[in-house]
């Protein structure tokens, strides 16, 4: 599913090959991909659960080649925890909530243009709360998802965030991304709830601080 902002800007996903390559094989693999039968477990277990040992998730930041308020494209991939028993299948829907904060600019400072895509499931977008930057949303993926070691790979569930450039008259706008909440799966990787990007940090070096 795709979600759209309101501002349309050129997105240059492709303008290096490590960007090219991983839209390509993420996207385009989404075809190929497949889940394994749902598990049913006998007996009264979490909702959360396929089986009584259901592992433990984790996040990942991974975000583009551009410098902070630029146009790129971030993922956040969510996973089995390292560690943990992999791969696993849901038995319900796990539902995601993370925030998108405007960050280096004053209260009232409008929304950067993104547009977010969903590799599993489906996003809804909350209206943009000027007072505190933020843009809520939530991710729901559906029972009989296949879900590997979190990691960049292909068949990771993962959220993709193309940010439009951040250039307004009152100063270019950057962005940290929280994931606030997860229902139906317990989060140990790379800590617990809340995750804020610009403390848990980013995989990749020019968005190692977290900021986009």
């Amino acid at each position: 599913m795709v979600l759209e902002g309101d501002l349309t800007y050129p997105l240059h996903k492709a303008s290096s090959n490590h960007d090219a390559v991983r839209v390509t094989r993420r996207r385009l693999g989404k075809a190929t991909m497949w889940t394994l039968p749902t598990i049913v477990a006998a007996g009264a277990v979490p909702a959360y659960a396929a089986t009584p040992d259901s592992p433990t998730f984790g996040f990942q930041f991974d975000g583009g080649t551009f410098a902070n308020g630029i146009p790129k494209l971030v993922f956040l991939n969510f996973g089995v925890a390292p560690g943990a028993a992999a791969p696993y299948t849901s038995a319900s829907t796990i539902t995601v909530t993370f925030d998108v904060v405007g960050l280096n600019m004053t209260d009232g400072a409008p929304e950067r243009s993104m547009t977010i895509t969903s590799s599993h499931g489906d996003i809804t977008r909350g209206s943009y709360d000027s007072a505190t930057r933020t843009t809520t949303f939530t991710w729901a993926i559906p029972a009989g998802t296949n879900f590997p070691t979190v990691s960049t790979s292909l068949g990771v569930p993962d959220v993709s965030l193309a940010f439009g450039d951040g250039f307004s008259f009152r100063g270019r706008v950057t962005n940290k991304i929280v994931v606030t909440s997860v229902s139906g799966a317990i989060v140990s990787s790379p800590g617990p709830l809340p995750l804020d990007s610009t403390i848990a940090k980013d995989l990749s070096g020019p968005s190692g601080d977290g900021i986009y």
